[in-house]
């Protein structure tokens, strides 16, 4: 599953490597789905999920993986979207998730994006959130302000 999947970028990228596999794009914007759906690979399994990605019409437990690049910023609930995405992942399946990240100071970056709904929290506080939802931290890496994360559903 690509969460808040956008254009589908880490879709397309998830199907160049492996073809055999399916992918749910779920995203809230159907103008977005429909540019995910104008990029999309041809000839492979895509299914297109318009929905509030806190309550995720999909069953529990059926998921191999999920990716989630750079909506965790974005989302007014982000427990309650991390709860999802541990929900519908089968056990020990894993999540990678790119987001923002602070170092500890009052940044330019987060004074400029805040009236905009987006919340940068630092790595503390990101692994907090994943940690309550279900996932452990596997590994991550951090370039600048932005942090990439493995997880898997514990």
């Amino acid at each position: 599953m690509d969460a808040g999947s956008s254009a589908g970028l880490y879709a397309r990228v998830i199907q160049a490597a492996e073809p055999d596999s399916g992918v749910i794009l779920v995203d809230y914007s159907r103008p977005m789905l429909r540019k995910a759906v104008s990029k999309a690979i041809p000839g492979l399994r895509t299914v297109y999920l318009q929905c509030d990605a806190a309550a995720l019409p999909i069953a529990d437990g059926c998921l191999d993986g999920a990716v989630m690049g750079g909506t965790l910023n974005e989302l007014a609930e982000p427990e309650r979207v991390l709860l999802e995405m541990a929900r519908v992942m089968k056990k020990d399946a894993t999540a990678v998730v790119m987001h923002l990240v602070r170092d500890g100071r009052p940044g330019i970056l987060s004074k400029i994006l805040k009236p905009g709904g987006v919340w940068i929290p630092d790595e503390n506080d990101a692994d907090s959130l994943f940690h309550g939802a279900g996932f452990e931290l596997l590994d991550s890496r951090k370039a600048g302000v932005m942090r990439i994360a493995q997880l898997r559903r514990s």
